[in-house]
């Protein structure tokens, strides 16, 4: 299916044996030519206008140092917008974000990571086999700085019970 797009963009494919997502992840850091990275896992969404409000924000911060950049998102199952969450708290530091139960980002396909921060600190934990993305968002938030648009710009696929395995896919698209 993806290979009748490579030719029309600047799409790259890689297939590979599977891997643990932090190795995935870790992966994509190491084979992206940007300064910056977003990962959309295959069952959610980026809003249209997401890379365009990045893209918004980066021109208009050009002195600012930032790690994470993300936004505010909706859960859906079969209809987009079913539950909006407000995830900024004006009142709220960064690390009581990081420490509330749940994912603050609300899915690892929130997030657009800069990839010099993340490798600072040494990327992706790839002993984590659960939990990868938050674990090194904790790390990244010691000496790092996030950013959040309050617009819903991702919608995360709400599923019942776990989705987890130990291994997962076997390609992976930067």
């Amino acid at each position: 299916f993806i290979k009748k797009y490579l030719n029309q963009s600047k799409l790259n494919y890689l297939r590979h044996s599977p891997i643990s997502i932090s190795k995935q992840r870790n992966l994509a850091l190491k084979l992206a030519k940007t300064k910056f990275l977003g990962f959309l896992d295959d069952d959610d969404l980026w809003a249209p206008n997401k890379v365009e409000e990045f893209l918004n924000f980066i021109s208009k911060n050009k002195n600012k140092e930032f790690s994470l950049w993300y936004s505010g998102f909706s859960f859906f199952t079969s209809k987009v917008n079913q539950k909006k969450y407000a995830l900024y708290d004006q009142q709220s530091d960064l690390e009581s974000l990081l420490l509330q139960k749940g994912d603050f980002t609300a899915s690892a396909s929130n997030p657009i990571l800069n990839i010099a921060s993340v490798k600072n600190i040494g990327s992706f934990n790839e002993d984590v086999k659960t939990g990868e993305d938050w674990e090194m968002y904790l790390r990244l938030a010691k000496n790092s700085k996030f950013f959040c648009n309050k617009k819903n710009l991702v919608y995360v696929r709400s599923h019942q019970g776990s989705r987890r395995s130990e291994e997962h896919t076997s390609e992976l698209q930067s």
